[in-house]
């Protein structure tokens, strides 16, 4: 029973129903963490499964060059602070793979660059995250990937 119960709720947050309200400014309709908040920190020895939010797969399934550019220079960023880092298809993948941090990564381009990663302990609880936004998507990845040495940083 409490598998069922884990995959729905990842589910909603994956999705951003349930568990999560959008912020006002937020027009995109990003879901955002939980109210509780993990002890779980980031460090470099860490893993990490990575599943894309529904509009970054849809990019790419449309193949759209930005996002697929995007993804792998957060790709990078992430290998550069995290032992291994390993991207999925699914939730149901990714939590049988159990690694020791999840991470849901949305990349957008429509207006500028926007990419962000919220980092979930492997109870699906919510850690933090990482963002870049800047009217480039190039200036979007540099802010990405400053944000997320910081939060390792902080860690370790």
């Amino acid at each position: 029973m409490k598998g069922p119960l884990v995959a729905l709720l990842a589910l909603a947050l994956v999705t951003g129903s349930a568990m999560a309200a959008p912020r006002a400014a937020d027009d995109e309709g990003m879901f955002r963490p939980a109210t509780q908040v993990s002890a779980v920190a980031l460090h470099h020895s860490q893993s990490v499964g990575v599943i894309l939010n529904e509009q970054t797969q849809a990019a790419l399934m449309h193949r759209n060059a930005a996002t697929r550019a995007a993804l792998e220079a957060v790709r990078a960023s992430l290998q550069q602070q995290f032992a291994n880092v390993q991207f999925y298809s699914s939730l149901d993948k990714v939590l049988a793979a159990r690694p020791d941090v999840i991470v849901v990564l949305k990349s957008a381009n429509q207006h500028g660059g926007f990419v962000q990663a919220q980092f979930f302990d492997s109870n699906l609880t919510y850690i933090t995250e990482a963002r870049g936004v800047n009217a480039q998507q190039a200036g979007a990845l540099r802010a990405f990937d400053a944000s997320l040495k910081a939060l390792v940083a902080s860690a370790d």
